[in-house]
């Protein structure tokens, strides 16, 4: 259900039932589902490519679990998937959101580090700067 001219693009999740990846958008901007250049077993992905009347340009949505016991997800293994996505995608036209699972704000934390150190080192910039939840 989306708002009077919007629309949604999602992905649903393939390996487990529920949840999945959505992007609501107005029905005026240009939405094309794009292939994945990077395949992640730590992160889920939405790569679109979106066309306006003045600028086109990637966004990927990613949805990357918690890790646990449970779901056997590695911090380190989301580290390098994540170094890999970062690499192959130009800085200058695009843009990455989602929630990470990680708190950015806490540079205590060894992943928020990480993940920040792996930003800065590719040129892209967080524009977030306060918690999300």
């Amino acid at each position: 259900m989306t708002p009077l001219s919007y629309t949604c693009t999602h992905l649903a999740r393939s390996i487990t039932t529920g949840g999945g990846i959505a992007v609501i958008h107005k029905r005026s901007i240009k939405v094309e589902t794009t292939k994945d250049r990077v395949q992640a077993k730590t992160f889920e992905q939405l790569s679109l490519r979106i066309t306006t009347t003045t600028k086109c340009f990637t966004l990927i949505c990613i949805y990357r679990p918690p890790p646990s016991s449970r779901n056997k997800l590695s911090t380190s293994d989301f580290h390098t998937e994540f170094s890999s996505l970062l690499s192959v995608h130009s800085k200058i036209n695009t843009l990455i959101l989602g929630d990470f699972n990680v708190q950015l704000n806490n540079l205590n934390k060894h992943d928020s580090k990480k993940v920040l150190s792996l930003l800065d080192h590719t040129g892209y910039n967080q524009h977030v700067d306060q918690a999300t939840h």
